[in-house]
């Protein structure tokens, strides 16, 4: 399998799409897929069912049979050593990827990263707390460089909102304005029609916005994700 699959490539978009829609964090895609590639040898050796990312598993989902017992290597004193840990299992990719997003988006040991504006600034201020390798966030850098990844960081395709309610009627009041300048402008001196239209349109606008105001829903508030994090991975 030559990573990353478009699939891959998908889930990592969308789960970036998520989490920067629920709290403003961008998670680089490119970012993503390069700890994948590191973290399961290209997705071929992975830590947990559909788990690449060496997440570790909760208490509830060890009892709960969602987990695997495997080796994994630490570095503890500059020595690595082998151990053996739990690791969190995915009923599917998409589930993987958007919890590897949540946890880099939501977890505050992390909070230094949230601001980065480009993906090598992310991983710099991530990679501290997600593994134990001193050279992790070059390694990382370095397989963004390697496989191109940063062709996708950008947000997954998708329809296009519908305009609201309220935007369609203001839209409607300002090509309404238009009119009224128009036809004002036509019965009226050329030297004194321009101030009465500007009154109408302003006028316009504002019962436009007053009707809105009244007929657009108000926002629902959904609350974030508040369950607590599984331990993150440390290679």
């Amino acid at each position: 399998m030559t990573f990353p699959t478009s699939e891959h490539v998908q889930a990592a978009q969308e789960a970036a799409d998520l989490w920067k829609q629920k709290t403003g964090v961008y998670v680089w895609p490119s970012v993503t897929l390069a700890q994948a590639d590191i973290e399961s040898a290209g997705w071929t050796k992975l830590a947990g069912v559909n788990n690449g990312f060496g997440i570790k598993a909760t208490k509830a989902q060890i009892e709960a049979g969602d987990g695997t017992y495997v080796w994994t290597q630490e570095v503890v004193n500059g020595q690595r050593v082998k151990v053996k840990a739990w690791f969190a299992n995915f009923a599917t990719l998409a589930l993987a990827y958007s919890e590897h997003a949540r946890i880099l988006a939501t977890v505050k040991a992390y909070s230094a990263a949230w601001k980065a504006t480009t993906p090598q600034a992310f991983i710099e201020a991530a990679g501290p707390h997600y593994a134990t390798a001193p050279d992790y966030a070059e390694t990382i850098i370095a397989t963004i460089e390697r496989l191109n990844l940063t062709q996708y960081d950008k947000p997954s395709a998708g329809p296009a909102p519908a305009p609201s309610k309220s935007s369609s009627i203001i839209a409607g009041a300002a090509g309404a304005g238009g009119v009224v300048i128009a036809t004002v402008g036509q019965h009226l001196p050329s030297f004194g029609w321009e101030p009465l239209a500007a009154l109408a349109v302003v006028a316009l606008l504002a019962g436009a916005a007053f009707v809105a105001s009244k007929q657009a829903p108000l926002p629902k508030v959904t609350p974030l994700n508040t369950a607590k994090p599984p331990a993150t991975h440390t290679s």
